[in-house]
């Protein structure tokens, strides 16, 4: 078993002979780095008045790349499958105001080699989390300064944007207001994915998001700092000093069998914070609304794997 890492577009690039045969050609025998890169998708899209498609795509997946970049390149290692799925199909409620902190505006997440989620293959993906004014404020800085029409429409709502580098050697992306994934993310919990891109971005995305709650509901205390113990597959030139890896733990299974309870089986589900009390202290910098807890499971038979320990 072992892990890859997101590869950037400049490393997908580096891994193929047609991709460096295209750097050699724009920028010669110099050392190219992602800002090399966005300079050269950003200046044409000024000649083509940020019209081509392609250019815009690739200049929006830049400008994330180089915000993983500052903020360290974090990288979260699922621990196992089985958390992989545990994260997929935890309950929390989408529907009331969803709202979560993420723990970097932009981070790879990698599983192990093989994960399955309901039949779906998954594989390393870019994350990033912000408002839709804070996307728009770094394609703006970093890709397109005459972007002037790029308006929003709901600033203050937090959007997700995921990209995966697919087996056809292209990037597979989706970006959304979190209301607009409700209904899509609630209904891919409880049926089973067939295998296409978007049910691979889809389970990517509901992953990321419950990763987030569960972040939030552990305190923090279930990632840590750290590589997997099984191999780890690094792009072309690059060692592990290069990125930030963290592991996030699967849980312990709960033993206790809870004989004094009248309910005999519950599930674990995450209850959302919203009073004010709750973001006192060392909460006080915290988004009302951001902080989840888990509600325990019920399991006289002892028969319930968990994900609140």
């Amino acid at each position: 078993m072992n892990h890859s890492i997101y590869k950037t577009q400049l490393d997908s690039f580096k891994s193929n002979s047609q991709g460096k045969a295209a750097l050699r050609k724009i920028f010669g025998k110099k050392p190219v780095n992602l800002q090399d890169l966005l300079s050269i998708v950003r200046q044409r899209l000024i000649e083509t008045e940020g019209e081509s498609e392609f250019n815009l795509g690739m200049g929006k997946i830049l400008s994330e790349e180089m915000l993983w970049s500052e903020c360290g390149s974090p990288v979260i290692f699922i621990e196992n499958e089985a958390l992989a799925n545990n994260l997929f199909t935890a309950e929390f409620d989408f529907k009331n105001n969803f709202t979560v902190q993420p723990p970097f505006k932009s981070f790879a997440l990698s599983f192990p080699k093989g994960t399955l989620v309901n039949g779906v293959k998954l594989t390393s993906c870019l994350v990033t989390i912000m408002t839709e004014q804070e996307f728009v404020d770094l394609y703006k800085d970093k890709c397109q300064p005459i972007w002037g029409e790029f308006a929003t429409t709901y600033p203050n709502q937090l959007c997700v944007h995921v990209h995966y580098r697919s087996e056809e050697f292209r990037t597979d992306s989706c970006f959304s207001p979190i209301p607009i994934l409700t209904e899509t993310l609630t209904k891919n919990a409880k049926k089973p994915l067939p295998n296409r891109s978007t049910d691979v971005l889809d389970a990517l995305t509901r992953i990321a998001l419950s990763l987030c709650v569960y972040h939030s509901a552990t305190d923090g205390k279930k990632l840590v700092d750290g590589y997997p113990k099984s191999a780890v597959s690094l792009p072309i030139g690059k060692n592990r000093s290069a990125f930030k890896g963290l592991i996030l733990r699967a849980p312990v299974q709960n033993k206790s069998a809870g004989e004094a309870r009248k309910i005999k089986y519950r599930i674990p589900f995450y209850r959302n914070l919203r009073a004010k009390r709750y973001y006192q202290g060392k909460y006080k910098n915290l988004k009302p609304g951001t902080r989840w807890v888990l509600v325990k499971e019920v399991d006289a038979t002892n028969s319930m794997n968990t994900m609140l320990q």
